[in-house]
């Protein structure tokens, strides 16, 4: 604790910061979790910490950024609490606003009459975190402060904190409403809670994973009354099951449609970056990555094709392996403990996939390293599509073996075993 306290005083006097706040007052927009490597023994920092965090300094300080800095539970880390200017804020909100017209998402009379002093004071924590993350981590005109890359390396988190207090009251109210799961009050009052602290996607997601939870609860009731009344595999159900899983996607569609409206978020797709400062060049003090030809890095991607079906392949033989080892033990095998060695498979399936896609994920990020998107969103677009592609065949691997390879042949197995008997 007490070396907790003393870096606390030296990174102080690191601080860039015209005045030194509680963080209480200074309510800030964001913190940076970043590496600061220290002699454990002086507790002094090393020169290239200091380094990266004078230069990130100077990065918020450019910006109008207030910061404060505060130890980590780590020694090697540090915290970096920063508040963006109002002024700069305005500047920023009136820009998103311009590029809302732009895309259709506000009409022109509504821009004329947005009073922009009064909606600083009433935006929504979402929107105020969506705009000045969008500056933090922008490839044009923004800072690029991006997570673990390039120059900045040492940020390992950008986490907003400006209705902390919120969530933490929401999630007392939460447990404290336990009970009231279904209720319509209070699937409202947290999908509202959702779309002004966390934004439309998780709002989003909040009200389809309730209406879904709620069609399939309707809809399990119906198969135990087709169960009863017509047995196992009923083709009555099956019927009702593509009604009922049809009926829910013309609904989701449509109320997709209706909360779009609610909340003005038409044509929001359609804006895939924000473009909110143009800035002098001399202003930039960092460059996340150097510029790329799009085709050696398209070259790039597709030699690592190989690699991705290397891994498939080698989770395919892994489960394949497991399927015969359990075909074995539970059809052929007649020794004692039979009933424990039969969970030898599954075990072993639960051990081997987690370690395949560790080790995926970690070749993928250093990969990722190598192709040198030229943007952000194209980096994580790379990531997503090589973690999707094993993913799909550590998920559903084992019910397509099970579906159309153990199902189909097992009966065979029996005739061979009785012909190999006899």
């Amino acid at each position: 604790m007490s070396e907790l306290k003393n870096r606390k005083t030296d990174t102080k006097k690191s601080d860039s910061s015209p005045s030194s706040k509680n963080l209480v007052e200074l309510n800030p927009d964001f913190v940076f979790k970043i590496d600061f490597p220290v002699d454990v023994t002086t507790l002094k920092p090393k020169q290239d910490s200091s380094v990266n965090l004078a230069k990130l300094l100077k990065s918020f300080e450019l910006n109008k950024f207030t910061v404060e800095i505060r130890p980590d539970t780590s020694i090697h880390n540090l915290l970096v609490f920063v508040k963006l200017n109002d002024f700069q804020f305005l500047e920023l909100l009136k820009l998103s606003k311009n590029l809302d017209f732009i895309f259709g998402v506000i009409s022109q009379d509504d821009l004329d009459k947005i009073d922009y002093n009064e909606l600083i004071k009433t935006i929504s924590p979402a929107d105020k975190s969506r705009i000045i993350y969008e500056y933090l981590v922008n490839d044009d005109d923004g800072l690029k402060l991006q997570i673990n890359n390039g120059d900045w390396k040492f940020i390992k988190d950008i986490i907003p904190s400006s209705n902390f207090e919120l969530i933490k009251k929401e999630s007392n109210y939460a447990v404290n409403n336990i009970f009231k799961i279904f209720s319509s009050d209070l699937e409202t009052h947290q999908s509202d809670f959702l779309f002004k602290n966390y934004g439309s996607s998780y709002a989003f997601y909040n009200i389809f994973q309730l209406d879904y939870l709620n069609s399939l609860i309707v809809l399990s009731f119906l198969g135990l009354i087709a169960n009863s009344i017509f047995g196992r595999y009923s083709i009555i159900f099956t019927i009702i099951n593509c009604f009922w899983s049809s009926g829910f996607y013309i609904y989701w569609n449509f109320k997709e449609k209706s909360l779009s409206n609610l909340w003005n978020l038409k044509n929001v797709d359609k804006i895939k970056k924000f473009n909110l400062l143009k800035k002098n060049s001399e202003k930039k003090v960092n460059s996340i990555l150097p510029s790329v030809d799009n085709s050696i890095t398209l070259l790039k991607q597709f030699a690592f094709v190989p690699i991705a079906i290397g891994f498939i392949v080698t989770l395919i033989f892994y489960q394949l392996s497991c399927f015969v080892l359990e075909i074995f033990i539970n059809e052929i095998y007649e020794g004692p403990l039979k009933s424990i060695l039969s969970l030898i498979p599954t075990v072993l399936v639960c051990a081997i996939v987690p370690i395949v896609t560790i080790v995926y994920t970690m070749i993928v990020n250093k990969y990722l390293d190598f192709e040198k998107n030229s943007t952000n969103n194209e980096k994580s677009n790379s990531f997503l599509i090589k973690i999707f592609t094993l993913n799909f065949f550590a998920n559903y691997m084992a019910l397509i073996i099970t579906a159309f390879i153990y199902l189909p042949l097992v009966f065979q197995l029996n005739n061979l075993i009785m012909k190999l008997i006899n």
